[in-house]
């Protein structure tokens, strides 16, 4: 489907991994409502495609940590991703191509090249937190929606998706315990409350 995907090391800032985007040479932004282009998804755009040019997007793996449910249980969060991979689909086809993002290539741009004019993508992201790949640590089974990001080309050469790629990473359910042991106290003796009464 496409020849290579390469990457390019950024900076990651304020526990979210940002996208980078290449300086405007020339061209122009897709305008709303156009078929084909991505809806909610900000383009930055170079040069008009010619009869001979292919369609590159960069982007890059955005990480949103899992929730803290209890101080003293730690979520999920980026530094514990040992690596990740990328499930990349085109239309509705059932399959993707994989490429694996090692932490340390984490919030670097991701280029697809090769792409196909007027066409939707969809890419997954799934993370473990061990190489064997025994401890998936990514929300994509209880929300599919939270590690999957779709775009569509127009007749764009070379787009960056702003928002990045999404990697949403579970939370850990606090499930606490308590014991302890039941301690008896003796009754004591007291005076009854009714009044005196006299009788045969």
């Amino acid at each position: 489907m496409f020849d290579q995907i390469s990457t390019t090391l950024k900076t990651v800032c304020a526990s979210a991994i940002v996208l980078s985007a290449p300086t405007m040479t020339s061209g122009c932004q897709p305008a709303a409502g156009t078929p084909g282009s991505p809806t909610g998804t900000r383009l930055v755009t170079r040069k008009v495609l010619d009869a001979t040019d292919t369609i590159t997007v960069t982007a890059a793996v955005r990480v949103n940590q899992g929730r803290r449910l209890l101080q003293a249980v730690e979520a999920w969060r980026e530094a514990d991703v040992n690596h990740a991979k990328l499930f990349f689909y085109r239309g509705t086809s059932d399959n993707p191509t994989e490429f694996k993002v090692p932490k340390a290539q984490l919030g670097a741009a991701i280029k697809f090249n090769n792409l196909i004019r007027n066409t939707n993508y969809r890419v997954e992201v799934r993370a473990w937190a061990d190489e064997a790949e025994t401890q998936p640590i990514d929300n994509l089974d209880a929300d599919p929606t939270s590690c999957t990001t779709t775009f569509s080309t127009t007749n764009v050469a070379e787009m960056t998706l702003q928002s990045g790629i999404q990697l949403k990473l579970r939370n850990k359910v606090f499930a606490g315990r308590a014991s302890g042991s039941i301690g008896v106290l003796d009754g004591s003796v007291v005076d009854t409350d009714e009044p005196e009464t006299i009788s045969f």
